[in-house]
């Protein structure tokens, strides 16, 4: 029973010591309690008055930290050096399937693209369009002028070969032939046609040297005729090869003269079978129109002619014209 009577004095004093203790503890807090509602209550009272004064300006702020000044920019991708130590701008667009564009993605627009795959190439979708382009030092439009005269050479090189068909232009010979008097020609009449080869009495015409009864009265192409061998004469005039039109199968061409078969015109193939043969019989200086079929060689591709005459008397001249080609449906053909 007394031990049980200390130690209940002992707790009691305990407790009576934090109950003081409490006490003083809210003692203080009331205190801090009643200062600060007289300091509310004193600014209500104030603000009712309307005495109350500003708030305490703010401590001024630190300025901020300011970087220091950074280089414009240059347009361009930024500076390199290359080995040599110079520098150049590159726009430089990496990986294995690189592509520029031009509007893509936008409605109604067609995209312009240029694509490297790292082949060293670029190819672009379309066309590039400029004033001119310039290729290992030299301008596209120098060498298309280069390209044009080219052209022109190797045309003119082929007119040189080619067999003239009308007999207007170009001789083998341009001096008139033959003469009347030494050094007197005869006007109008010329010497082998430009892509022929003549033996004999061959030579080309107009009609004004012809006797009024030999003439063929307008009825040629144009003014000059080839004139094969006259009366009495015999003459030959083979032609260059030359490639046969695509599609034809028949020759025609003007006939004058009064020497029979087998004086006459030939088409012939590049081994010498004959294609077509032209001859008459009719004794007139007057130009016919004769037509000549083929006789089925469709698939010859080189070919010539060879217009032959004989010696004979009178009426035995040869004169030919205006050769061409037709197809099956009679269309005049393009040649050489």
């Amino acid at each position: 029973g007394e031990v049980m009577q200390l130690v209940s004095k002992a707790d009691l004093e305990e407790v009576a010591e934090r109950v003081a203790a409490c006490e003083k503890t809210n003692t203080d807090q009331d205190a801090k309690l009643g200062m600060t509602m007289d300091t509310v209550t004193k600014v209500l009272k104030e603000i009712k008055d309307g005495r109350v004064g500003a708030p305490p300006a703010l401590p001024p702020a630190s300025p901020p930290r300011l970087l220091p000044p950074q280089p414009v920019a240059k347009p361009g991708r930024r500076l390199r050096s290359s080995s040599n130590g110079n520098f150049v701008n590159e726009l430089s667009i990496t990986g294995p399937n690189a592509v520029l564009s031009w509007n893509s993605h936008t409605p109604e627009l067609t995209s312009f693209n240029c694509t490297g795959v790292g082949d060293g190439s670029l190819s672009c979708s379309g066309e590039m369009i400029a004033t001119d382009f310039v290729v290992q030092g030299n301008t596209m439009s120098e060498m298309l002028l280069r390209i044009d005269r080219l052209a022109a050479d190797v045309t003119a090189a082929i007119d040189r070969q080619n067999p003239s068909f009308d007999f207007e232009y170009g001789f083998a010979s341009q001096d008139p032939q033959p003469y009347i008097l030494p050094l007197l020609p005869l006007p109008g009449i010329r010497g082998c046609p430009r892509g022929w080869v003549c033996t004999g009495d061959v030579t080309v015409r107009t009609e004004s040297v012809l006797p009024v009864f030999a003439r063929s009265h307008g009825s040629q192409e144009g003014s000059y005729f080839l004139y094969v061998g006259d009366d009495g004469a015999s003459g030959t005039a083979t032609s260059t090869y030359f490639h046969l039109p695509a599609g034809a199968t028949s020759m025609k061409y003007l006939h004058a003269g009064g020497a029979d078969g087998p004086n006459g015109l030939y088409l012939l193939g590049a081994n010498g079978n004959m294609l077509a043969s032209g001859t008459r019989t009719t004794n007139t200086n007057v130009f016919d129109r004769i037509t000549v079929p083929l006789h089925g060689h469709l698939n010859e591709s080189m070919v010539y002619l060879s217009a032959v005459k004989s010696a004979e008397t009178n009426w035995h001249k040869l004169m030919i014209d205006d050769i061409h080609f037709l197809d099956a449906w009679g269309n005049r053909l393009q040649c050489c």
